[in-house]
C-alpha cells in the first residue's frame, strides 16, 4: 500500500498489525518503521518523530536506525531543509558496517543531494560515486537510476554538465 501511494490503507494495516504484533518487539519496530515513512510521506513530521523515537533509541537494532535516519534524512530533503537532513544522514553513514547495503547506499545518495545543494561538490561527488557503485551491485534498477540521475544532478549544479552526460545518458 505504501509503495502504491495508498498511505489511509497503509496506516490502517499498520494498526492492526501492531494489535497482533503487541508481544513481538522486533515486529513493532519494523512496524514502527513503516508507520513513520507514512507519516513522513504525510509531512506529519513531529508524528514521525514519536513513533521512531523507540527505534533511535540507544541499545536499538542498528539496522533499524539506519533505516529511520534514512527516512527522516530523506523527509527533510524533501522539504528542501538540507542542513537538517544532513543531521540525519550523516548519523545514519557513521552506521558503516552497512556500507554494502541498498539502505545505507540510498543514505549516501541523499547525502549527496544535500552536499550539492549547499555547494559542497567533492564531498557530494563522492559519496554520489560510491552510492552508484553500491546500487549496480545490489541490483535493483529504481534504485540505482535515482542514484545516477543525483549523481548527474550534482555534476551540472558544479558547473561541469559534459561530466553529467554519461550518468544521464544510463
Amino acid at each position: 500500500a505504501i509503495e502504491r501511494g495508498r498511505v489511509d490503507e497503509a496506516m490502517a494495516s499498520a494498526n492492526d498489525a501492531r494489535g497482533l504484533a503487541a508481544s513481538d518487539p522486533e515486529t513493532l519496530g519494523d512496524i514502527d518503521l513503516l508507520v513513520g515513512r507514512v507519516l513522513l510521506q504525510r509531512n506529519q513530521w513531529d508524528d514521525a518523530l514519536k513513533v521512531l523515537a523507540p527505534v533511535l533509541s540507544p541499545g536499538a537494532d542498528r539496522f533499524r536506525q539506519l533505516q529511520a535516519l534514512t527516512n527522516l534524512g530523506y523527509g527533510r530533503v524533501r522539504a528542501n531543509r538540507y542542513d537538517e537532513a544532513l543531521s540525519y544522514l550523516e548519523r545514519a553513514l557513521a552506521l558503516s558496517e552497512f556500507e554494502g547495503t541498498q539502505v545505507y547506499a540510498t543514505a549516501m545518495g541523499n547525502a549527496g543531494i544535500c552536499y550539492s545543494r549547499l555547494g559542497i561538490f567533492d564531498r557530494a561527488l563522492r559519496v554520489q560515486n560510491r552510492a552508484v557503485e553500491i546500487q549496480r551491485s545490489q541490483g535493483s534498477a529504481k534504485a540505482l537510476v535515482e542514484a545516477l540521475g543525483s549523481l548527474g544532478n550534482t555534476h551540472v549544479l558544479a558547473g561541469d554538465p559534459r561530466a553529467a552526460l554519461p550518468f544521464l545518458q544510463e
